[in-house]
């Protein structure tokens, strides 16, 4: 059963979580461009862009506020990726939950998050347009995960 805490809680209490063991040693640290990189890459890794995962690339764009031409480049570098089929392939759908789950994973892989993290974290949540409720049961998820270990 996971508490319910609002997102701005949960990220806080972020601050006070540390896993002791992380399973990458140098995680890339959490911006703008690579959320949005990864989110692309996530989408466009089935070689099918629903009309459900423009809305998503759409509000992340928004939300995260990235200009026109940084958005135009990252998406032409995915795209000849893609293309040269030097990108990862997969056969499913992209999913917010579990997409929001991974950038929750790095981020604290580190034992730490700035306040840069948070407020990346808070618009990504708000860019997959997840509830506050779903934002709080995919962060119990990652400190349930770290718990164990």
């Amino acid at each position: 059963m996971f508490t319910a805490c609002s997102a701005q809680d949960c990220i806080a209490h972020l601050f006070r979580f540390s896993p002791e063991d992380s399973s990458t040693n140098n995680p890339p640290q959490l911006t703008v461009e690579f959320v949005y990189r990864t989110a692309l890459e996530e989408i466009m890794g089935d070689s099918n862009l629903s009309h459900e995962e423009e809305e998503v690339l759409k509000n992340l764009r928004d939300f995260l506020e990235i200009p026109p031409e940084q958005y135009q480049a990252i998406f032409q570098e995915v795209a000849t990726l893609n293309a040269q089929g030097q990108s990862k392939k997969h056969d499913r759908d992209f999913s917010p939950e579990a997409f929001l789950f991974a950038l929750l994973e790095r981020t604290v892989a580190d034992g730490k998050i700035d306040d840069d993290e948070r407020a990346i974290l808070a618009k990504v949540a708000n860019g997959l347009m997840l509830s506050q409720d779903t934002f709080a049961q995919v962060f119990e998820q990652v400190k349930a995960k770290y718990a164990k270990k």
